[in-house]
């Protein structure tokens, strides 16, 4: 019997990537020498594989000197001169600024919130953003009173996959890992870490688009968040 439902954030209960799109080909028309959608795809290619494949290995550090890291490797990558340091502090600068701008829910995101809260599910949000970035864009969303547990990296010393991520989540909200289910759209961090934690994985995946082979396999697949309310209460 499910009893809690936990989310991921971006790309789940937002269109994040989209914004990210926005905000990157603002910051890369400011450095000359390549094509703005040159250097904004290798920059959302490398900090894809950061915040997906490298936080859980990382200590926390200030999100400034994350996003000046990644600029400066997405210039490598393209083979462009390196950037002096105040250069880099102002890329990243703007950057930051650039994402504040926070999308609005997926039209059925907070409906399907209220709807599992109101039936007595308990509901958590695990999400691979820093408390620094995420906590402002949780409030900016008005999504944040519905969970009554919030999971960041830098606030536990964990991140997704990791199953300890999901296993802490459940302790505070009182269940078991086979009495929760995840929703996330990121087959590695959200649907293998679900499943490796024991909990029902749930891969968000509204543009239904195929599931590469040797990726982690969820339990359940659904297009709009509000299928999880059927799926959950049966």
């Amino acid at each position: 019997m499910i009893r809690a439902v936990l989310f991921d954030l971006d790309d789940t209960l937002c269109d994040d990537t989209g914004q990210m799109y926005a905000s990157i080909r603002e910051v890369a028309a400011l450095v000359g020498g390549v094509e703005p959608d040159v250097l904004g795809d290798a920059y959302f290619r490398i900090s894809h594989h950061y915040w997906t494949f490298e936080i859980h290995r990382r200590p926390p550090e200030p999100l400034a000197r994350v996003r000046e890291r990644l600029w400066a490797e997405s210039l490598a990558s393209l083979g462009l001169p390196v950037l002096p340091p105040e250069t880099l502090a102002h890329l990243a600068a703007r950057y930051g600024e650039a994402r504040e701008k926070t999308p609005p829910p997926f039209p059925d995101a907070e409906a399907t919130l209220a709807a599992l809260r109101d039936s007595g599910l308990k509901l958590g949000l695990v999400t691979n953003g820093v408390s620094e970035s995420h906590l402002g864009k949780l409030k900016r969303l008005g999504l944040g009173h519905y969970f009554q547990t919030i999971l960041m990296p830098d606030l536990t010393g964990f991140a997704k996959p990791d199953p300890r991520q999901f296993h802490l989540a459940c302790t505070r909200l009182g269940v078991a890992p086979d009495e929760a289910a995840h929703v996330g759209d990121s087959l590695v961090s959200d649907i293998h870490g679900a499943v490796e934690a024991g909990l029902a994985a749930v891969w968000f995946n509204p543009s239904q688009k195929p599931r590469p082979e040797n990726s982690a396999e969820p339990h359940h697949t659904i297009h709009q968040l509000s299928s999880i309310i059927p799926l959950v209460k049966r």
